[in-house]
């Protein structure tokens, strides 16, 4: 009925807020480590994504979309307003954009952002105070962490997959966040799960488009 409908509607709202908050977390915990530099981006296509810079393909699958700029700008206003250090968080907002966040009708949600501020970092580096920033600047959240693994090929290139299971605003999720870095920047593409799916089906939506 009408109260399950508006439970459904809450949730996946508040999953939405935390996917758009993790990016704000990472970014925040990182924002003053090296000055900003060059990304080129991708754009979107009529079947989802593609970069060429990194041989990066994303095809949506059936019942998925984007959110459009002024909504992602909107979901990371809001959820700026969960990070604790908004200091730094004002300081990141230069150097970290979005490149694209895609839902499904079940409140699954995929993401690709850009560090172009933190692109001196080693990776190692940069993960570990992801791990950190995740677990500090969000009150009440909980993570549970599973060990890193590199060589995971999306596109043409190899990222490094981090699995993370995340209670947070009443909300239980696992995120596979994959990390790259470039010469110029540090990608994070974030899988947000709802519904028990394995890394796997994220996975398969990537291709290098050879």
């Amino acid at each position: 009925g009408t109260v399950m409908r508006s439970a459904v509607t809450h949730h996946r709202l508040s999953a939405l807020l935390l996917a758009a908050a993790v990016v704000l977390v990472c970014a925040a915990g990182l924002a003053a480590c090296a000055p900003q530099t060059e990304f080129t981006a991708g754009g979107k296509t009529d079947t989802g994504y593609a970069n060429d810079s990194v041989g990066l393909i994303l095809t949506l699958p059936e019942g998925w979309a984007f959110y459009d700029d002024a909504l992602i700008d909107m979901m990371m206003s809001t959820s700026g307003q969960l990070v604790s250090d908004k200091a730094s968080l004002a300081k990141s907002e230069a150097g970290t954009r979005y490149e694209f966040m895609a839902y499904s009708p079940a409140g699954d949600t995929i993401s690709l952002t850009a560090d172009t501020a933190n692109a001196r970092l080693s990776l190692k580096r940069y993960i570990r105070s992801y791990r950190q920033s995740l677990t500090t600047q969000i009150p009440g959240t909980v993570c549970t962490f599973e060990d890193e693994m590199p060589g995971i090929l999306l596109g043409g290139s190899l990222w490094t997959r981090l699995t993370v299971r995340t209670t947070m605003l009443g909300v239980e999720m696992t995120q596979y966040v994959y990390f790259l870095k470039t010469d110029n920047a540090i990608l994070t593409l974030t899988a947000a799960d709802l519904g028990g799916h394995d890394a796997a089906c994220y996975e398969a939506m990537f291709t290098s488009g050879q």
